[in-house]
């Protein structure tokens, strides 16, 4: 019986802590996506990191959750940066922000079999025998293709991740 209440005040517990989830709070532990961009920066802090070395931003979604609601909010906001150099291999870089907070990034290689060759030995990322990686605690990368037949590689903080798919099971 002991047991049991045990289990049942560790399920109260984890399911309180859940609920405390404010969809917009930050950590102190970024951690690094591609070329070691930390997530959780803001749009505009991105947005100046890149304008300052001379790339341009293109917006490519601002989806913005209706304002006032009972739901806290769900923003998603796109960036494109043509001409990126990661590697030495040339492609676009999409970054994603989910509430203001830099979520994944998405490299789209012009030269994918070169590109994923510079990742394995300069990164120590093996994505040519694998689709997927834990590169770090809280960093996942993959690689895949989008819906245009685009081959890309993302890096992807999990916390925000797991943050965003929380909102969308207890929301939508």
């Amino acid at each position: 019986m002991k047991h049991l209440a045990t289990v049942a005040l560790v399920a109260v517990f984890l399911f309180s802590c859940s609920e405390n989830i404010t969809f917009v709070d930050t950590v102190d532990n970024p951690t690094g996506l591609l070329d070691n961009i930390e997530s959780y920066q803001s749009i505009a802090a991105s947005r100046a990191h890149f304008i300052e070395k001379g790339k341009k931003w293109r917006v490519v979604e601002d989806s913005r959750s209706p304002r006032p609601t009972s739901r806290p909010r769900f923003n998603i906001y796109a960036a494109k940066i043509d001409e990126y150099v990661h590697l030495g291999h040339t492609g676009s870089l999409e970054l994603i922000f989910f509430n203001n907070r830099l979520m994944s990034t998405f490299f789209f290689p012009d030269d994918s079999a070169a590109y994923l060759r510079s990742l394995k030995l300069k990164e120590h990322i093996d994505l040519v025998s694998r689709d997927e990686v834990n590169y770090s605690k809280n960093t996942r990368v993959w690689k895949a293709r989008d819906f245009r037949s685009l081959f890309y590689v993302a890096w992807e903080d999990t916390r925000l991740a797991e943050e965003q798919s929380a909102w969308i099971r207890r929301y939508s």
